[in-house]
């Protein structure tokens, strides 16, 4: 199973099961900031940095998992164009990303990520017909607080009310992760994270690098006869 753990506690929940309600209405825009911070002591981990060792940089190893949240919420992506580069450290990898998205469902999206903020905060901020969600900023759990849920009008919030006043605590990360792949095990509930969650992830991955090298928009999702289909890491980097 994946682990996508950043899906799981009280505010990323509340808003999924407003917008699975049907309460949010059509999504318009949403953006994801990934405000983090690595240095040279981080990197000086032999296996950091590196394409053989991590495929990848910020993409791959630290915002992959708060864009999975913009898709899980959002929708799928349709087409995406991508801007990559390392800029904060002396590595082989990208440290500093920024996309723009159009949505399966006509919305569009944002994404930008970097090693080098000064404060680490990871930021989802999405609009929706009749709700505007804003995520807690924790860095590396922005799904456990409550998010800042803004209904359109007093009918909007009604229905969130009503929604969400039996609510019970759902803990975050990997505890609620795992306790739900265990009752999948045993059959009492669907798998919460499927390969299909993962694959989505890595073609978001993938086009974000296809798109840097070409300048172009990336169709998703990533059929088989695509040139990165088999690998996105850059020829040199490959082994023999």
């Amino acid at each position: 199973m994946p682990v996508f753990q950043y899906r799981f506690g009280d505010g990323i929940e509340q808003a999924k099961a407003i917008i699975d309600a049907g309460i949010a209405g059509k999504p318009f825009v949403g953006t994801v900031e990934t405000m983090w911070r690595r240095g040279p002591d981080y990197y000086a981990v032999p296996r950091r940095g590196k394409w053989a060792t991590e495929l990848g940089g910020v993409l791959m190893t630290h915002a992959i998992h708060q864009h999975d949240l913009f898709t899980y919420l959002m929708g799928d992506v349709k087409r995406l164009f991508g801007r990559v580069a390392t800029r904060v450290n002396a590595i082989e990898v990208e440290d500093c990303v920024t996309a723009s998205l159009e949505l399966e469902n006509g919305a569009l999206g944002s994404f930008t990520a970097t090693l080098g903020a000064a404060e680490e905060i990871t930021r989802l901020f999405l609009t929706f017909e009749n709700v505007t969600f804003e995520s807690d900023y924790e860095a590396y759990n922005p799904g456990a607080k409550p998010w800042r849920i803004q209904p359109r009008n007093p009918e909007t919030a009604a229905g969130i009310e009503a929604l969400l006043k039996d609510w019970k605590h759902v803990p975050s990360r990997f505890e609620t992760q795992m306790a739900r792949f265990h009752a999948a095990l045993l059959g009492e509930a669907p798998m919460p994270v499927t390969s299909a969650d993962s694959r989505r992830a890595l073609e978001l991955v993938t086009a974000f690098y296809h798109s840097s090298t070409t300048h172009e928009d990336v169709a998703l999702p990533i059929a088989s006869d695509h040139p990165r289909y088999q690998s996105w890491v850059p020829p040199q980097f490959r082994a023999a």
